[in-house]
């Protein structure tokens, strides 16, 4: 028993390490709908789902003036890899988000799949237990 309560401690506590480069969907994204609740924030995501084995792409809301969410390099945060894609789209382009402090909190959930981004990483990505991420 206690094994495995110390590998769920361990499985919690391990960083997102294995970032790579930005890679296009494989898979259609959905189209977006509403207006995203910030410039700030997240807009859309691409992921592997285990349970179905498959990977998904949505794009929840639209970016002020683009009325789009994009899913170029310059607004995508890369948390996995080519085998199980985390990707995490802005609108705001990455390169006009001031970086983080080493373990300052980033990528706040605002509800659903879109997250606050008050600043990006570096070092890389560690996911905290309330879904919000800090920077390693």
């Amino acid at each position: 028993m206690r094994s495995a309560i110390f590998m769920m401690a361990l499985s919690m506590s391990i960083s997102i390490g294995f970032a790579t480069e930005w890679k296009p969907p494989t898979v259609p994204c959905s189209e977006p709908v509403k207006q995203c609740p910030a410039t700030d924030a997240t807009c859309g995501t691409y992921y592997y789902w285990s349970v179905d084995n498959k990977n998904f792409c949505f794009l929840v809301c639209k970016c002020g003036d683009q009325n789009t969410c994009l899913t170029d390099e310059d607004h995508a945060i890369v948390l996995g890899n080519e085998t199980h894609p985390n990707t995490i789209y802005t609108c705001k382009p990455i390169s006009k988000i001031p970086e983080c402090d080493k373990d300052k909190t980033t990528l706040l959930p605002l509800g659903g799949l879109l997250m606050k981004v008050p600043c990006k990483c570096l070092g890389g990505y560690q996911r905290l237990r309330d879904g919000s991420y800090k920077c390693r």
